[in-house]
């Protein structure tokens, strides 16, 4: 998640309010995919702890119950 998505460029079409509309489409693109990237880190760490927790849990209960399938 430490990766940095790259801005969008400032074109030179000549017509300067049309280079601003495109880059401000652009940014809002790059946006998205910056947002895409940590949303997808968030996902693994919430499922790293899905895991870990029940992994946890059964590790806690009692030695007999590691006996009993599950």
């Amino acid at each position: 998640m430490n990766r940095e998505t790259p801005h969008a460029e400032i074109g030179d079409s000549g017509d300067v309010a049309l280079d601003w509309q495109l880059y401000g489409a652009a940014e809002a693109g790059q946006l998205t995919k910056a947002n895409d990237d940590k949303g997808t880190g968030f996902a693994i760490i919430n499922a790293c702890e899905v895991r870990d927790a029940t992994i946890t849990a059964r590790l806690n209960r009692p030695w007999w119950r590691t006996l009993l399938p599950g």
